[in-house]
């Protein structure tokens, strides 16, 4: 319709909207076509914007195992009850879950253990 009316004022009041809100409208429109207003409250990023985000996640969580490596490489040769100790000493740190799938141990195994203490 916004292209169709040369007066855009005049339409947006009709609407019940701003000016400026249908020229973003227009815009976002002519930047991702079927992407827009997906009303699925998620940012419009065209493929190379989502692959990006994407690999930022990775990089992100690849950051973290690697954290939690390196903080832990001495729990490692230890017991079991030894990798329970420096995941509960790390709690506020590192993410549990986390914690648990990079150094291998059941999360219901942790938590067993620390209602024992």
């Amino acid at each position: 319709m916004s292209y169709e009316r040369h007066n855009i004022s005049e339409l947006a009041r009709e609407l019940g909207v701003t000016a400026p809100q249908l020229y973003k409208w227009r815009k976002e429109y002519e930047e991702y076509v079927q992407g827009s207003f997906s009303g699925n409250g998620k940012l419009k990023q065209t493929p190379e914007q989502e692959q990006i985000a994407e690999l930022g996640r990775k990089l992100k969580d690849a950051e973290l195992e690697r954290d939690i490596l390196k903080k832990s490489n001495w729990h490692l040769f230890q017991k079991r009850s030894m990798i329970y100790v420096f995941i509960k000493n790390n709690e506020k740190i590192f993410p549990i879950e986390k914690m648990c799938k990079v150094l291998q141990v059941g999360r219901r195994s942790y938590f067993q253990w620390k209602s024992l203490f």
